[in-house]
């Protein structure tokens, strides 16, 4: 509903109103006698018009004569008795008047000054001359006698006219704030008939909220107007502010002669525009576009025109839907009528991890002021990669790569900064050598390392990774094999944070056997375990820092022990309490073995006491499940630590296993301790396995032929807060997989090394 503040005009009073609109006048110069004369006597006669403008000052001429219409002498008189009456009053048959009241005055003087009720007589003329003037309009009866007792009286009936009231035009509405058209003052009678007033004639102004002023421009404030002398009307203008309540503007003439009159004025909001409540974009996912709504209402009794919007961007990414204003959808224009509204839809698409800002600035002619402003509305969105996307400002496009030779990523290790130390081998002809990779933090091979970002190293015509490690003072471990067709020994080198050979050295386990090594781990205390084969048996050894065997550990630096047919040790790490766990498969099933600090078995580990006599067996556990575990990590559940491992579950399919501290699988997990959950038609394998801060699972791997990370619920399930699928995969220009995660610190980024055809590859993903 519209909305109109009134203000009705108050109080115009009339000064000095000398000639105003007087109507019912009586004959023209005659005169009129009352009484019984007698024959031959004489009478007064009062001669003048017997209908004058209110105000008018007038002339009566005052003679005597006979009965017969014969003139006569006034010798005897010196002066003449006056009297004058209003309506009502008449001379009866006696002749005497009966006086009824008036607002008419008689004056001895032509300009109405001096008041007088007798009139001297002129000798010479045999006359005498009275004047009269009447602010009102009314019927008047003046009345001369005689003191000769043989001269009657004479009267002359007057109408007076003109002027009653005041009568105000102008207009009917105006804007709060702007100085209105003019309002016209006018004299008029009962019939709407403009008269000019005889003497100036002043109006009051009072009333409303706002300010009277005499010109156009509102700059000089008034209180009162003047109908001048000889002119019908005057006028005025007025400015008001939007009112809290409903008010009333009159006009009065001073004097109050004339009638005033109250006029309505409605003070009209100007045009208000401003914008709907609106939600900020908040989170938008880079590579999607967000919009939002824009509503824009007019609150005010008039038209906005010149309605332009301004967008403003600090990024330059906000932009209306479609390119054009109003944005698609959008429906404002450069004018708003009242009590309506429109919309403006406006778009961002983020390409970058960033806070973006921007304001939506409106102007408008509201009718008062040309360049009226809103408070703009402020824009405000945040870029940010969903969960389990690729983090598109890491590489090109979320993906970096490097190539040697034929390059197979088996482990990385991220550096305190967040740089990426990447361990692959690499195949140039017939001969092996360990590529050693660094990449920035955003993916880029640093250059600072080796200046070229790769170090490559070669021994024997045959040398492969197994693993790598940043040491607690930020030089690089890494372990490998090196030998040949018939003879081999775990190698271990200790880089410089630059790329440079610090130490290398290699060991024989078992006296001339192959010895293969899979896997490594740094332990707190800065010695070195590394795992793999030994003439087909599992094999630890532990190295101090110094890379020489470590003899407190199974009296030799080495523990080699069977774990049954096709045994593979694929990952190593060491726990809490400092036992050493050792994960691979043997059989064709998954395994699990835990050592000691010493190196002897853990006697709490899987402890099974069967047959008859009763023995128990400990330390290792070979599940019943077909497969390989690929890769360690711990977790802790209800304080307690638990084993997980990644697990290439039967011959396809990516999994995932949970120990509990004793070994045994955790029922917790996924209802029997191991899942492998269903990520599609196509075929998968988990490598490795890493566990973030929230206490979920990440296992890299391959799903189809592509790169892939899933991630899994501490129960065991996969988790579709990330991707919506709980996997995502990167896709290179070749079939690729994951050997290999870590966790880059400050963002939780995830970091996924591998191949891809004979490239090394690696993959960031948002957490």
């Amino acid at each position: 509903m519209r909305n109109h503040y009134y203000m009705r005009l108050v109080s115009l009073f009339t000064t000095g109103f000398c000639a105003a609109m007087l109507s019912g006048c009586l004959g023209s110069s005659g005169g009129a006698n009352s009484g019984s004369v007698a024959p031959g006597a004489q009478l007064l006669v009062v001669r003048g018009l017997s209908k004058i403008m209110s105000g008018d000052c007038r002339a009566y001429t005052i003679s005597a004569q006979s009965t017969s219409g014969v003139a006569a002498t006034l010798a005897s008189d010196s002066s003449l008795a006056l009297q004058v009456g209003g309506p009502g009053s008449y001379v009866d048959s006696d002749g005497t008047p009966v006086i009824k009241p008036s607002q008419a005055f008689l004056y001895s003087d032509s300009n109405c000054t001096l008041l007088t009720n007798n009139v001297a007589v002129d000798l010479t003329s045999q006359s005498a001359v009275v004047y009269l003037q009447d602010q009102h309009t009314e019927s008047l009866l003046v009345y001369a006698a005689s003191s000769d007792p043989t001269v009657a009286g004479g009267a002359i009936a007057i109408s007076t006219y003109g002027a009653t009231q005041l009568s105000v035009v102008g207009p009917a509405n105006t804007l709060a704030g702007l100085c209105t058209s003019a309002f016209t003052v006018n004299a008029v009678d009962a019939t709407q008939t403009s008269y000019i007033v005889l003497a100036n004639t002043q109006v009051n102004l009072s009333g409303g909220a706002g300010t009277f002023y005499s010109d156009s421009l509102c700059a000089t404030p008034i209180t009162s107007v003047m109908i001048l002398s000889g002119s019908a009307s005057t006028s005025f203008y007025y400015k008001g502010p939007t009112p809290t309540t409903a008010q009333s503007i009159i006009t009065n003439e001073a004097s109050q002669r004339l009638t005033g009159m109250t006029v309505s004025l409605a003070i009209l909001r100007p045009a208000t525009l401003a914008f709907g409540t609106t939600t900020a974009f908040g989170n938008v996912a880079i590579g999607t576009s967000a919009t939002k709504t824009y509503t824009i209402s007019n609150s005010g009794d008039v038209s906005a025109t010149s309605v332009a919007f301004t967008l403003a961007n600090s990024s330059g990414t906000f932009a209306y839907v479609g390119g054009a204003f109003p944005g698609t959808g959008g429906t404002c224009t450069n004018t708003l009528a009242k009590a309506s509204s429109c919309t403006v839809v406006v778009g961002i698409t983020p390409a970058i991890e960033q806070a973006y800002a921007g304001t939506l600035a409106l102007t408008y002619n509201d009718g008062v002021v040309a360049s009226q402003t809103t408070t703009p509305q402020t824009l405000a969105a945040t870029g940010f990669f969903p969960s389990g996307s690729l983090d598109l400002g890491f590489g090109a496009a979320g993906k970096a790569t490097t190539t040697v030779g034929t390059d197979t990523t088996r482990a990385l290790a991220i550096q305190t900064d967040g740089k990426i130390v990447v361990a692959s081998t690499s195949v140039s002809g017939t001969k092996s050598s360990i590529l050693v990779s660094r990449f920035t933090v955003l993916g880029a091979l640093d250059t600072t390392f080796n200046t070229t970002g790769n170090f490559v190293f070669s021994s024997t015509p045959n040398t492969y990774v197994a693993g790598v490690a940043i040491d607690t003072d930020g030089t690089i471990l890494i372990a490998g094999t090196s030998g040949d067709a018939t003879s081999s020994d775990f190698l271990l080198i200790r880089l410089s944070a630059t790329g440079a050979v610090l130490t290398q050295t290699t060991h024989d386990l078992n006296g001339g056997s192959i010895d293969t090594a899979r896997a490594m781990a740094l332990l707190p205390n800065e010695t070195i375990v590394v795992g793999g084969i030994s003439g087909g048996s599992y094999a630890v050894m532990r190295v101090k820092s110094d890379l020489t065997l470590d003899t407190t550990f199974g009296g030799s630096g080495v523990v080699i022990f069977a774990m049954g047919a096709n045994a593979t040790v694929n990952a190593i790490a060491a726990d809490s309490a400092g036992h050493i766990v050792v994960a691979g498969s043997g059989n064709g099933n998954i395994a699990f073995t835990r050592l000691n600090n010493d190196g002897s078995f853990d006697n709490t580990f899987n402890s099974v006491t069967s047959g008859t006599p009763a023995v128990t067996t400990f330390g290792t556990n070979l599940l019943n499940q077909a497969g390989a575990a690929t890769g360690l990590a711990f977790t802790t559940i209800n304080n307690t630590q638990r084993i997980v491992a990644s697990a290439l579950v039967g011959t396809a399919n990516l999994g995932a296993v949970r120990l509990t501290s004793l070994g045994v699988l955790d029922t917790s997990f996924a209802g029997n301790g191991i899942t492998a959950p269903n990520l599609g038609s196509s075929a998968s394998s988990g490598d490795a396995i890493a566990v973030d801060s929230s206490g979920r699972l990440l296992i890299s791997g391959k799903v189809g032929t592509a790169l892939s990370v899933v991630r899994l619920t501490a129960a065991g399930a996969k988790d579709t807060t990330f991707n919506s699928t709980g996997f995502n995969s990167a896709t290179f220009s070749s079939a690729s997989e994951g050997f290999a995660i870590g966790i880059q610190p400050t963002s939780n980024r995830i970091i996924v090394g591998g191949n891809s055809g004979t490239s090394v590859a690696l993959a960031r993903f948002v957490p």
